[in-house]
């Protein structure tokens, strides 16, 4: 799936890239020369020497606020990183990639209205390029604008309709709003576009799942095993569902491999508790009780399990 958008994103830059070619400087050649190679190599402090360098000599060059940008973005410093794009822009205001990549840093920062503004001047720049709008649609999913997420989606996959995600991505805003049916013909398409992707597979049989098609479901999470084992969240919904099928003993066996995977998974502790119990292993099931109400007593989230968990333990403890 990253692959894809790695190659679609890195054809982009090499288009905008070769409208801001120029001769540089030999001094300034060899000190972005020496920030690349410290970039590539993950050293990113002294990639941002070599940056500032080039910039003393040239200051009027937005390619390297751009370097620099990503060398603070590697380091988790937003803010430097889009106070540079931003002086970038300046130098450069009809640059559609700028805007993208400063709306990008703001969802990492999770200022996800400045990421909006960001995409929708990219839009303006350039509206016949989908992955701005992919870029918004799945921003405004996050801010759960469900509606406005699922009418750039639509565009987006209106624009180029061969890009696996875009389906993903809008399959999943069906499956937030319940809309099983769309969401599973467009987790369809993405697997038609790209079949190798657990993800989609997962989402798949989640959707399966809340259809009552459990049989398909479990074949659809399984299949995502396949294709990566390390995703405790697929164990425990193939756990969940062997539960509602009574079959206990199998239901444990995929909440271990969840938990095995990932120990802060609270919940699969509390399956694991209630299909111990149902199983007529009650040591076992307090044991799991136990452990979760001790691990999600203060997540609000949960607070109705640790209720339950605790009821629970009281009766079998009688």
């Amino acid at each position: 799936m990253k692959t894809t958008f790695k190659m679609y994103f890195l054809l982009f830059l090499l288009i905008w890239g070769c409208s801001s070619l120029k001769q540089l400087d030999p001094q300034v050649e060899q000190f972005i020369t020496e920030g690349d190679n410290y970039f590539n190599k993950k050293q990113y402090y002294e990639a941002i020497e070599s940056y500032k360098k080039a910039i003393l000599i040239d200051s009027l060059y937005p390619p390297y606020y751009e370097k620099i940008s990503q060398a603070y973005q590697h380091l988790g410093n937003y803010d430097s990183a889009i106070s540079l794009l931003t002086k970038a822009i300046k130098l450069e205001p009809h640059n559609a990639k700028y805007y993208l990549m400063r709306g990008d840093i703001y969802v990492d920062k999770q200022t996800n209205d400045s990421a909006i503004i960001d995409y929708t001047e990219a839009i303006e720049i350039n509206p016949r390029y989908s992955y701005f709008y992919f870029k918004r649609g799945t921003t405004y999913a996050i801010m759960s604008e469900f509606f406005l997420a699922t009418l750039d989606l639509d565009k987006a996959i209106e624009l180029n309709s061969n890009i696996s995600d875009y389906y993903y991505h809008r399959s999943k805003v069906h499956y937030q709003k319940r809309r099983y049916d769309l969401a599973l013909d467009d987790a369809n398409k993405a697997i038609d576009l790209r079949p190798k992707i657990a993800e989609y597979w997962f989402l798949k049989g989640l959707i399966h799942k809340e259809l009552g098609q459990l049989d398909n479901a479990l074949a659809d999470l399984y299949h995502s095993n396949e294709i990566d084992n390390t995703k405790a969240d697929s164990y425990y919904e193939i756990g969940l569902i062997l539960t509602q099928k009574e079959l206990f003993n199998s239901a444990l066996i995929n909440f271990n491999k969840a938990i095995k995977i990932n120990p802060n998974h609270l919940l699969a502790f509390f399956q694991r508790g209630l299909a111990h119990k149902r199983n007529f292993n009650y040591h076992a099931a307090i044991n799991d009780f136990t452990e979760f109400i001790s691990l999600a007593e203060n997540d609000p989230k949960l607070k109705f399990n640790v209720i339950q968990a605790k009821r629970l333990i009281s009766e079998l403890t009688q």
